[in-house]
């Protein structure tokens, strides 16, 4: 992975040359992606799935591996999982 704390989206995916700068494409992809994760656990953990498989679970299901994120989308990722999972585990314990 690599740092991306000092790209520029200011001109979305194009560059100040009016060209599709590719890391940028690649780093707005990979956070969609990571939006999907976090969505897809969302919903398998409400309808009662084991959290230990459901992460491996939506990677294969949406064709995704680690190599498709950014270190700050897997950290994202990694929090609002943990986040969810005390929620539902809260909401349970009712």
């Amino acid at each position: 992975m690599f740092n991306i704390s000092n790209i520029n989206f200011t001109n979305g995916v194009y560059g100040l040359n009016g060209r599709i700068n590719g890391t940028e494409v690649m780093i707005m992809e990979s956070s969609a992606k990571a939006d999907n994760v976090i969505r897809d656990f969302e919903q398998a953990l409400s309808a009662g799935m084991d959290p230990n498989q459901v992460i491996d679970e939506v990677l294969k299901n949406r064709h995704y591996s680690e190599s498709d994120f950014t270190d700050m989308d897997i950290n994202r990722i990694n929090r609002k999982v943990e986040s969810i999972y005390k929620t539902v585990n809260n909401e349970r314990r009712k």
